[in-house]
């Protein structure tokens, strides 16, 4: 099966999607659809060979309804936008793919909220590994501190890179996402 660019992306918006609903379902729905979300949303990861990766989403269970009806009420949660993918040749898992994503909050969708490393695992793809901002590291470029899932070295030089929507809340995100679009050009 021969994977495109366009796939990759669907990938990463797939998973988006999904996380999405994940974080709906936790302000506002059922323990059951909760956990239903996490299943559908914990099938986008690699676990497996000492590797456990988790969702990013999730509320204690037995929460009174009213409690989760004020959480309701309160939640502002939006689909965190897809930013920048890049793809890389690694020695270890061949087309390595880095999305780069905005948060899930009104306040911090237009700047970076995580980035997340896509590979093949027995022919499909996967996300391998999690990773946040380092806001103690100075910036531009910005530094990454890896949440979960493998180690990802090696990774060299950029091989395509596909610029979809520029982070504008932050001055420090834009001038980095501008370095990567340009760095396989």
């Amino acid at each position: 099966m021969r994977t495109t660019f366009d796939d990759v992306v669907d990938f990463f918006n797939a998973y988006l999607d999904s996380d999405f609903e994940g974080n709906l379902a936790v302000a506002s729905k059922s323990d059951n659809e909760v956990q239903s979300c996490k299943e559908v949303s914990s099938q986008f990861f690699y676990s497996g060979d000492g590797v456990a990766m988790s969702v990013g989403f999730g509320r204690p269970t037995g929460w009174p309804e009213e409690k989760i009806d004020e959480l309701a009420q309160q939640a502002q949660v939006v689909r965190r936008p897809l930013l920048l993918v890049i793809e890389y040749c690694n020695a270890e898992w061949g087309p390595v793919f880095a999305g780069y994503i905005g948060g899930d909050r009104p306040r911090t969708a237009a700047s970076y909220g995580a980035l997340l490393y896509v590979a093949f695992v027995r022919e499909e793809l996967r996300i391998i590994a999690t990773f946040r901002e380092d806001f103690g590291a100075v910036s531009p470029p910005i530094h990454w501190i890896q949440s979960q899932g493998v180690q990802v070295a090696g990774l060299g030089d950029p091989v395509a890179v596909r610029a979809l929507e520029p982070p504008v809340k932050r001055a420090v995100h834009l001038q980095d996402w501008e370095r990567l679009r340009d760095s396989a050009s």
